[in-house]
């Protein structure tokens, strides 16, 4: 008598796609954290991964933009050699011919179709998180993921379809990451991520002026530029899972000295000459609770410590809530119509 065949429940079908969906534990590079519903863990990461793929498209990366360029180079040399040749292919053998379509019916089809569907199913990867109602995603190097969320938050500002989501609620973009655990390994990475935009020394750069070469003036003149701008900002420490050492306090401690440190007299001295007068002060940059032109995130999630500098983050970003960006379209479209 043959036993019944063992059926399987939903839970256990809410378990394997659980498993599925995370690749691994380990978060390591840049990325984005983020939100959801208890229990949508999993949903969420397939959701977030669909739209992550859509935005990869609209937004290419310098290296694979010039890539694509010459491998579009290569495709139409090939395409020329092949009207060259046109004559000498209907003379292929029809046995090779027959051999190649049968490794391509082995192989599950052609390999140019299998090829790219493979890598872009890589391209972003899932982690295990051992948070309710958190996951993250990781990115390749050659993506941005600060770019990725200012992208999707514009679009959904925009009313674009294509941006509504179940499941995923406030996002996260981390643009580097090191071991929460020690507080001196953060500190170095915090004062690399800010250089590019705190560190910036006012010495005055040389710049021709092109006014007044239009003007007739000699080729030689030119003005002097002070590259430094004095910046508002904010620090956002976002604790998960994570008491000690890099709590709220120790967070805004280490990342308000790091901009301390570039507030310095070697970063603010200035030339005798420069075309716009500035103060020292100008030159400075400010803690601004409700007007900070850009914020330091700090997420931190029990081993790791992620951060980057956002944009936009406040009053109209929503902090990057996009449920909540979605119910302001909703009636602001609503109003309008």
């Amino acid at each position: 008598m043959s036993q019944p065949k063992k059926r399987v429940t939903n839970s256990s079908r809410a378990k394997y796609l659980k498993q599925r969906a995370f690749s691994s534990s380990l978060i390591t590079g840049p990325g984005i954290f983020f939100t959801c519903p208890r229990n949508k863990e999993a949903a969420a990461v397939y959701e977030f991964k669909d739209l992550l793929e859509r935005v990869a498209e609209e937004i290419k990366p310098a290296g694979e933009t010039c890539e694509d360029e010459s491998q579009l180079d290569q495709s139409k040399e090939s395409a020329a050699e092949e009207d060259e040749n046109e004559e000498d292919d209907k003379v292929e053998d029809i046995e090779s011919q027959i051999q190649k379509e049968l490794e391509e019916l082995k192989g599950g089809g052609r390999r140019e179709d299998r090829g790219p569907k493979k890598q872009a199913s890589k391209r972003f990867e899932s982690k295990k998180m051992d948070c309710e109602c958190l996951g993250f995603i990781s990115f390749p190097k050659a993506y941005d993921p600060v770019e990725f969320a200012t992208h999707i938050v514009r679009q959904i500002q925009e009313g674009k379809p294509g941006y509504g989501l179940r499941f995923i609620q406030r996002i996260t973009p981390v643009s580097m990451t090191c071991s929460a655990n020690s507080p001196s390994e953060f500190e170095k990475m915090v004062t690399n991520l800010l250089r590019p935009r705190f560190g910036v020394k006012a010495t005055p750069d040389l710049k021709k002026n092109d006014a007044e070469a239009e003007d007739g003036a000699p080729p030689e003149a030119a003005s002097v530029v002070c590259p430094r701008e004095g910046l508002k900002f904010r620090i956002e420490p976002i604790i998960r899972c994570h008491d000690k050492p890099l709590n709220r306090l120790e967070v805004i401690r280490i990342t308000g000295n790091v901009v301390k440190l570039f507030n310095g007299d070697e970063y603010i001295a200035m030339a005798d000459e420069c075309s716009v007068a500035h103060q020292a002060s100008d030159l400075l940059h400010r803690v601004s609770i409700d007007d900070a032109q850009v914020v330091i995130l700090v997420s931190v999630y029990r081993y790791v410590v992620g951060v980057s500098v956002v944009e936009d983050y406040d009053k109209d970003g929503k902090r990057f809530n996009l449920r909540v960006l979605a119910e302001t379209q909703e009636k602001k479209a609503s109003t309008t119509d």
